[in-house]
């Protein structure tokens, strides 16, 4: 393990992996470090608002103003599928390191909000299971991969990006909702690649019946 990139895995934490009860969430900071280099979700807001020449307003989130950019005729789905799909990146030595912190293959139990291949073209080769919304299962004795806000090798409309998109997997049809309320009331979970201000955060967290959450 890479002492620089994951910090020392606390007693509760190292408890839940020997009992096969731990689940990864990784954020956008995960594929940001080279070779993979690709932008968090603030960055992917700066290159669209450069793109379509439009700034964020004030107190307008992200996903508003992405949201306000498919309004206005913009596609912005397959804009950011073409960001993230940057053939030049590659999954970096902290997508390895966090696909090994499983003792077996059916205790692999990763969530991502990131949009790349990188996850999966790592487990890919170990037959791990992928899930992609909104079929991404309840959340109940899960196992794998779980790509919670879409990925773009899947379906690129099913990406969770503006915020018609959040209320559709959280509020709607609330598939993310529930599978995020079953694994924080079953699983302990590790955050890695967050940021605690990250409005991506909030969504996954926000209001759900969490027992016990640490985040890096």
């Amino acid at each position: 393990m890479t002492e620089d990139l994951i910090p020392e895995i606390p007693e509760e934490l190292k408890e839940a992996q020997q009992k096969g009860k731990l689940v990864i969430f990784a954020g956008s900071g995960v594929s940001s470090p080279k070779p993979s280099e690709l932008p968090t979700y603030s960055e992917l807001c700066n290159k669209i608002e450069d793109k379509y020449e439009e700034l964020r307003q004030a107190n307008e989130t992200i996903d508003e103003f992405l949201g306000r950019m498919k309004k206005q005729g913009n596609n912005v789905h397959q804009d950011i599928a073409e960001i993230i799909g940057n053939r030049q990146s590659r999954p970096n030595e902290l997508h390895y390191t966090i696909t090994k912190l499983f003792n077996k293959k059916d205790e692999l139990r990763i969530v991502t909000t990131n949009y790349d291949t990188h996850f999966s073209t790592i487990l890919k080769q170990d037959n791990v299971k992928i899930l992609y919304p909104p079929n991404i299962g309840l959340g109940i004795r899960f196992n794998g991969l779980v790509y919670l806000h879409g990925c773009i090798e899947d379906n690129i409309k099913e990406l969770i990006i503006t915020n018609a998109d959040i209320g559709r997997a959280y509020c709607h049809e609330k598939f993310a909702s529930y599978f995020l309320e079953n694994i924080f009331n079953e699983y302990t979970i590790l955050f890695i690649g967050y940021s605690m201000h990250d409005p991506m955060t909030s969504y996954q967290y926000f209001g759900l019946p969490l027992k016990k959450w640490t985040h890096s």
